[in-house]
């Protein structure tokens, strides 16, 4: 009897988390943010993504840098800050971990899923 409620309690915690096992659509296309990046710069430059407090697209872009959310983006007093520490590329991403908003500076690359932008 142990032996079935055991088996129930994980088959629930499975497949109460099964869709955590699968990359979802607009997931997919952020694999590419190292590649799209590497167009813009090299692998030491420091980048901002607007993913709130989710790390994951910075794993995928293989840099070092800060994940934010909008509203940090948009205030000048933060960037300038950041600057000053070396950030040289923002990613705003549009649909995955993120909302898009448009920012003044150069952009680097753009696609459905992503802006970079330079900061100079």
């Amino acid at each position: 009897m142990k032996y079935v409620f055991l088996i129930a309690i994980s088959l629930e915690g499975t497949l109460n988390h099964i869709n955590d096992f699968f990359i979802k659509d607009d997931d997919y296309r952020i694999f590419f943010l190292e590649k799209d990046l590497d167009k813009c710069g090299n692998k030491k430059d420091l980048i901002l993504i607007n993913s709130g407090n989710k790390p994951t697209p910075m794993y995928y872009a293989h840099r070092k840098g800060w994940v934010t959310f909008n509203d940090s983006i948009r205030n000048p007093i933060y960037l300038n800050k950041l600057k000053r520490k070396g950030l040289k590329f923002i990613v705003i991403l549009k649909k995955s971990f993120g909302d898009e908003i448009t920012l003044d500076y150069p952009i680097c690359y753009s696609n459905a899923y992503y802006t970079i932008y330079e900061l100079k």
